[in-house]
């Protein structure tokens, strides 16, 4: 009979739903440290769209990216997806995804983090539950 240090263990994670703001690891002797806030999020009705994505761009404007096109070209999808009678939601987290995709990886995103959560926050509480995940980029959970 092997001894317990020696059996073949089965180190997988299944997780039959939301596990946002939780440390999941596997392993032996490991250390997480998990640093998310946790954010009470407005009303949708409450949020001006447009407004929140202008001062949102405005605060991604001065970040030094090779991919400042991109972030620009996204924001841009973004407003003008807004400002439509009927605005696609999908269209806009999916824009406003991609903008911060680049975003984070741009010399400066994280002196800005602390001005962008509540815009990040009104976005993905007018957006939807389904653009959430929006929040963690920035250090938030809702």
């Amino acid at each position: 009979m092997p001894s317990p240090e020696n059996l073949p263990s089965n180190r997988s994670v299944t997780i039959g739903g939301n596990a946002q703001g939780n440390v999941i690891q596997t392993g032996d002797q490991n250390i997480a440290t998990l640093h998310y806030e946790h954010v009470q999020l407005a009303s949708p009705q409450q949020v001006d769209i447009q407004a929140t994505l202008t001062a949102f761009g405005g605060l991604l404007a001065p970040l030094v990216t090779p991919d400042r096109k991109k972030i620009d070209n996204a924001l841009e999808e973004a407003q003008d997806e807004s400002k439509k009678p009927n605005p696609n939601k999908d269209e806009i987290g999916k824009a406003l995804d991609r903008a911060l995709d680049y975003a984070k990886k741009a010399e400066g995103f994280t002196k800005v983090i602390e001005h962008l959560k509540p815009h990040v926050a009104a976005i993905a509480s007018w957006l939807g539950s389904q653009w959430h995940h929006l929040l963690a980029v920035v250090g938030l959970i809702a």
